[in-house]
């Protein structure tokens, strides 16, 4: 029921039970009562067993009771059946006639929440109303409180996390359902029992972290720590500690909230044990596997100066297309960590320099980027890199210079590849372009490039520009199929037999990781269209 603040309290629709004889007339306690509550209702019953009934019924929200009573029942012993009642909190004011205070005593010591000496005047039946009024108003208030606090109840229960209400001595106040579903003890043996008594190894520790948040008066946050529970188990806890207050601002305890965080450790450590492998997989792939390939392709070399055979061709072609494998398959266990923190990149700048450490051959850039966004400036390196190399390679059938992967292995000698691996070559001879030639059955000059998904003319332009939320790179070959556009960033779809797969998964794990999206369609050319999506420029258009 609705309440509102006047200089008298007034409660809407009350609704009260006159039992007695005419001492209190219900014309006059009606008319007290409209000046506080809109719709009052006064329901007279003279006996005190009728009454009894009426308030069982809970039709009423007070009982004003007189000692003038007809029947069997005095207003003291109404007041204790009332109380053993079903309705027993119902709120009663006591009327007494008699200026002897051993009837008021005792209504008072069998529950009446007021007593009043009869009067007559208006200001008494105000008094009156009043008395009736606020006796209503507080029981509707302890009863939202009781909602309240059994909604609290069962939340505090029913929650999954720990939650356990200390005080200042280490001692267990109060915990929930899951603090004795973890501990598997009845509530009975956990509060009031202190942390030394649960956790006998762990009880000073917990009794520190304590004294922190009370000395200090500032919360605990994110505590992790290992335990033995009571029952053996060894068991990982994240915690909460907070303090709590009394009335008079001074902390009364600490409030633990604390969660389980086992599953979530064994996952950490599974992780690092396949991080580890996957550290012990590349070491193996960099120098165990590079090595003996590095004096394979020497010996091919020197071979060559011996003799000149097509069988050599297709060796060398054969080597450069391993040492490809294994340069993608690097590349592809690197990015499996998360990107660094993002910096401002100007685009026009990082173009250009991707475009100056990738064998272009007679292929042309236009840079139509200026503008700046944030990202890892050495992961979008290798965006556009590979993304130049795919095209590059695939857009191309006539005669060009040797790709990216012959660079990385070409007659120059000793030299390293993009990522700072050492590679060792053992001649300067003139070699063949790399490719798969010994996959395909071909002795040509070259093998076929990797990754092959389309082929244009013999000079390919690659164009890199901006969108509304977005960066593209463009080119003037023969596209990619539409049923294929997908599957292109699949690891290990490639649209050619001589293809790795790798070059356009790397591309889009990376730019997946910087919470973009890549997609291909149509460039303006008749050639593929790359976009990457969801891109936030940042600062002027031109620096």
């Amino acid at each position: 029921m609705r309440t509102r603040e006047v200089d008298a309290r007034e409660v809407e629709s009350v609704r009260v039970l006159l039992v007695g004889g005419g001492a209190v007339t219900k014309e006059r306690l009606e008319a007290a009562l409209a000046v506080t509550a809109s719709h009052p209702v006064v329901t007279r019953i003279r006996s005190g067993r009728g009454a009894l009934s009426a308030v069982e019924d809970g039709m009423y929200d007070a009982v004003v009771a007189t000692d003038g009573l007809v029947g069997d029942l005095d207003a003291a012993e109404l007041v204790c059946r009332v109380r053993g009642g079903r309705n027993g909190s119902i709120p009663f004011v006591f009327v007494s006639g008699s200026t002897a205070t051993d009837a008021i005593d005792d209504a008072i010591d069998r529950g009446a929440d007021r007593c009043l000496l009869r009067g007559y005047s208006p200001a008494w039946y105000r008094t009156l109303a009043n008395a009736v009024v606020s006796t209503v108003e507080n029981r509707w208030t302890r009863a939202r409180l009781e909602r309240t606090t059994d909604d609290l109840q069962q939340i505090y229960d029913t929650v999954p996390t720990m939650i356990t209400r200390k005080d200042t001595q280490n001692r267990l106040l109060r915990v929930n359902n899951a603090v004795t579903e973890y501990l598997d003890r009845p509530r009975e043996e956990i509060e009031g029992a202190t942390a030394w008594e649960l956790f006998p190894d762990h009880g000073e520790e917990f009794y520190e972290v304590d004294r922190r948040v009370i000395e200090s008066g500032a919360a605990v946050r994110g505590d992790v720590c290992r335990l033995s529970t009571p029952s053996g188990r060894e068991r990982w806890m994240k915690t909460d500690a907070i303090p709590y207050r009394g009335d008079d601002g001074e902390i009364e305890g600490v409030l633990v909230v604390s969660e389980d965080i086992t599953r979530v450790k064994a996952r950490e450590r599974q992780l690092e044990r396949q991080n580890e492998r996957l550290d012990r997989f590349t070491s193996v792939v960099s120098h165990d596997l590079r090595n003996p390939l590095n004096v394979a392709m020497g010996r091919v070399e020197l071979a060559r100066r011996e003799c000149d055979s097509d069988h050599l061709v297709t060796a060398e072609a054969a080597h450069a297309r391993m040492y490809t494998l294994i340069r993608n398959l690097l590349q592809l266990a690197r990015e499996g960590t998360p990107v660094a923190e993002p910096e401002p990149v100007g685009l026009c700048g990082l173009v250009d320099a991707c475009w100056a450490g990738v064998e272009t051959g007679d292929a042309d850039l236009r840079n139509e980027a200026s503008r700046w966004i944030e990202g890892d400036a050495d992961r979008l390196q290798q965006v556009f890199e590979n993304l130049f190399r795919n095209s590059v390679e695939h857009s191309s059938t006539g005669s060009r210079t040797e790709s990216d992967d012959a660079v990385e292995h070409g007659p120059t000698g000793s030299r390293s590849d993009p990522h700072g691996n050492s590679v060792e070559h053992g001649s300067t001879s003139n070699r063949a372009k790399p490719g798969d030639s010994v996959e395909h059955g071909s002795t040509g000059s070259h093998a076929q490039p990797d990754d092959a998904i389309g082929r244009g003319g013999d000079a390919v332009t690659i164009t890199v520009g901006e969108f509304n939320d977005g960066i593209y790179v463009a080119d003037n070959g023969s596209g990619i199929p539409v049923d294929e556009r997908e599957a292109v960033f699949e690891t290990g779809y490639s649209g050619s037999e001589g293809g790795t797969g790798f070059g356009l998964s790397i591309v889009a794990e990376i730019v997946e990781a910087h919470g973009w999206g890549i997609r291909v369609t149509d460039g303006a050319d008749g050639g593929a269209r790359f976009e990457i999506t969801g891109v936030e420029f940042v600062g002027p258009e031109a620096r």
